[in-house]
């Protein structure tokens, strides 16, 4: 009793009293075992009593909310006072209150003449008190949810939501449809010369030859039968041609000419390729965050997966180019892009359909690149689009910061936001190609 006796005095009139080692000292120079019992009994807790240290962490720590009074309790490794109990104490050291129903109960005092006696009170808190003290802390509680409460689903329409995104789907279905009714109307054109020939010829020269009929003067719907003799004839003859006419394709040159004809393996060749090149760092070059190991299942299945468990999967690409497949966003129909990791296997008219390259941050990545297209990483980069791919939160530094490129971030765990990562680089590709390359099928 004397020990709760000397840590009231000294909380009321404001007196300091220090923890050292295993001790408690007042500022009368009195030392009390830390350890040393109160009598004051829990009242959830039987007849335990609380010991010194515990009552003085308690005053030290009044201002804290319960759940961070007992982190810090925790932390010392101090015995903390209940939630029941912590009012009572308080008020009673503090001298708001000038008695506390706890002390008593199992403390035993020895006389000087060497008896025991068992001191009286109330120590032992009954069933009702603590009943009692329970629901009077409930009563302060304000409760939000419930567990019958979260399981009770109210009656929400989302036709608001609906009903445009069923517009946009039909709108978008219509325009499928509408172009592609219109692709097999015109390949269902009767050509004169029989349906052997039926060909959707301003389609095929559109998309393998990169050019229109009508830019060619190509009229599919001619014929090779003999005209009548009343036919007038627009195409000049040798006799109304002048010298220096030139080549009259409606002409026809005499058997005996001496003209050389022109050989076709002399000619230039023109590439009718229309494909678009992606380079991509190499499936064993691990210097880069993407490369031609784990870049086509980031475009086929928007899930991004480091290289090199790829690799270690044995899962990565043998060769050095993979086709990836697309729905155009512009025509709808099916396109191919090539993704290619050795730039020695594209001939001179393949760069020009080069629009991307995947920089892996390292200036010897574009050795090899050929002279027309640039001597310097900047200057190559200025002749097709350029991104870097890293970790969502990383810095940016070395030489590819100062480089012309499109920066898109790959978060290290979330794997739902690769599709994001996936759109943002088909939206920055798709507007290069528009504005730089539109006669390539993208």
């Amino acid at each position: 009793m004397e020990a709760v006796q000397l840590l009231r005095e000294a909380s009321i009139n404001k007196d300091p009293v220090v923890l050292e080692g295993d001790e408690l000292v007042f500022s009368n120079g009195k030392r009390l075992a830390r350890t040393a019992r109160t009598g004051l009994t829990s009242k959830g807790r039987g007849r335990e009593q609380y010991g010194l240290d515990s009552l003085w962490f308690l005053l030290m720590k009044k201002d804290l909310p319960m759940r961070a009074y007992y982190e810090e309790c925790k932390k010392e490794g101090i015995e903390r006072v209940q939630i029941i109990d912590k009012r009572d104490v308080l008020d009673y050291l503090l001298g708001k209150a000038s008695e506390i129903a706890q002390i008593g109960g199992s403390k035993t005092l020895k006389k000087e003449d060497g008896t025991v006696e068992t001191a009286k009170g109330a120590a032992i808190a009954t069933a009702e008190d603590i009943e009692r003290d329970l629901m009077e802390i409930m009563s302060r509680e304000k409760v939000l949810r419930t567990r019958d409460s979260m399981l009770v689903i109210e009656a929400r329409s989302f036709k608001h939501v609906l009903e445009p995104l069923a517009n946009c789907v039909k709108k978008l279905e219509d325009a499928r449809r509408a172009a592609f009714e219109e692709r097999e109307a015109a390949a269902k054109t009767i050509d004169p010369r029989g349906d052997r020939y039926r060909v959707d010829n301003a389609r095929f020269y559109r998309e393998e030859m990169g050019t229109d009929l009508n830019e060619l003067g190509i009229d599919p719907s001619g014929t090779f039968k003999k005209m009548g003799p009343k036919a007038p004839s627009s195409a000049p003859t040798a006799a109304t041609r002048g010298p220096g006419s030139g080549t009259n394709f409606g002409s026809v040159r005499p058997p005996n000419s001496s003209a050389v004809p022109e050989d076709p393996a002399k000619r230039p060749r023109v590439s009718t390729n229309r494909t678009p090149i992606i380079i991509v760092p190499g499936a064993r070059d691990m210097s880069s965050l993407v490369n031609l190991a784990n870049f086509p299942l980031l475009l086929r299945e928007k899930i991004f997966r480091p290289a090199m468990d790829i690799v270690k999967e044995g899962k990565a690409p043998t060769g050095s180019q993979v086709k990836h497949q697309r729905n155009s966003r512009r025509t709808g129909e099916t396109v191919d892009y090539l993704l290619v990791a050795n730039i020695r296997q594209l001939s001179a008219s393949d760069w020009d359909r080069v629009v991307a390259v995947i920089c892996s941050g390292a200036e010897w990545q574009f050795k090899g690149f050929p002279p027309e297209m640039g001597r310097t990483p900047p200057q190559i980069l200025g002749k097709m689009q350029g991104f870097f791919f890293h970790y969502f939160g990383d810095k940016v530094d070395g030489a590819v910061k100062g480089w012309n490129v499109k920066y898109i971030p790959i978060d290290r765990n979330r794997r739902h936001e690769d599709v994001k990562v996936c759109l943002e680089f088909w939206n920055q590709l798709d507007e290069y190609i528009r504005r730089n390359k539109n006669t390539l099928r993208w």
